[in-house]
């Protein structure tokens, strides 16, 4: 179980989770006790008990944790470094995207405005702090004015987690397809994480019309070809690693990328 959310208001944190839970991933809520009395009218940020935990929203089921975050991101309730933000957005909370949207430039503005102003005022009480200097005879050649060093502004790192999930059946069809047509073996024996795949997916499997499907519980003994698609490794991006196993003993490691609903290919190991 994993945190993916908090925040101070309770609100907030029950959003969150109504929104996960419309998208079949099981949550649960923490802290919502000392909460519950200080809703909209009466909430205070000064009055709230510090040693009280904030609400917060966990995620149950390790294998929803990368799309439950992806849902998260595409919301724009957390960063994309996925650090975890503790308010809503607007738009989650009462629909005024645009608002939120020309309000945020309006913010960032503003920002830059005091910001520009602030080192104006700082240029100036510096130049009238340092002491007049005694004229100097007129050089020859001006000496070319020094460049202000690069203000190099900090960036947040946070490597993403990578967990595993089960095999996604567009990303499994492709890669089984792709190795059907290129053998054309007489047998094949079928498998995706270890585990038969529903019969409705092998028989809808494109492949050569000379070659015989099978489960891998039902593989038959002999020369069969076996096909085993598993432990699919991503971070909730879209992009992840998948293996393959041909015919037990060829085992590959496939970078794949999906967009949408369809996948591809990026490299094989």
């Amino acid at each position: 179980m994993r945190q993916v959310f908090s925040s101070p208001r309770l609100e907030n944190v029950e959003a969150v989770a109504e929104l996960l839970r419309a998208e079949g991933i099981e949550v649960r809520i923490s802290g919502d006790r000392s909460y519950r009395g200080k809703r909209r009218s009466s909430f205070s940020y000064r009055e709230r008990d510090k040693s009280d935990p904030q609400p917060a929203v966990w995620i149950v089921n390790s294998e929803d944790q990368p799309r439950g975050r992806q849902l998260l991101r595409d919301a724009g309730l957390i960063e994309s470094s996925r650090g975890e933000s503790s308010y809503l957005p607007l738009p989650v909370l009462d629909g005024g995207g645009a608002r939120t949207v020309e309000a945020g430039k309006r913010a960032r503005m503003r920002m830059r405005l005091v910001l520009l102003g602030l080192i104006g005022i700082v240029a100036v009480l510096i130049a009238f702090a340092l002491p007049d200097k005694p004229a100097t005879p007129p050089a020859i050649a001006a000496a070319p004015a020094a460049r202000p060093a690069p203000v190099i502004v900090p960036q947040a790192t946070d490597d993403p987690q990578v967990f595993r999930i089960d095999v996604p059946t567009a990303l499994a069809r492709l890669l089984i397809e792709t190795e059907l047509l290129k053998h054309a073996p007489a047998q094949a024996c079928i498998a995706i994480d270890d585990r038969d795949p529903p019969a409705d997916f092998v028989s809808s499997l494109r492949h050569d019309a000379r070659t015989a499907l099978f489960a891998a519980s039902a593989c038959p003994d002999g020369n069969a070809y076996d096909i085993n698609v598993h432990d699919y490794m991503t971070d909730g991006s879209g992009t992840g690693s998948v293996q393959l196993m041909l015919d037990v003993e060829d085992a590959r490691t496939v970078d794949v990328e999906r967009n949408g609903t369809d996948w591809r290919v990026l490299r094989v190991r």
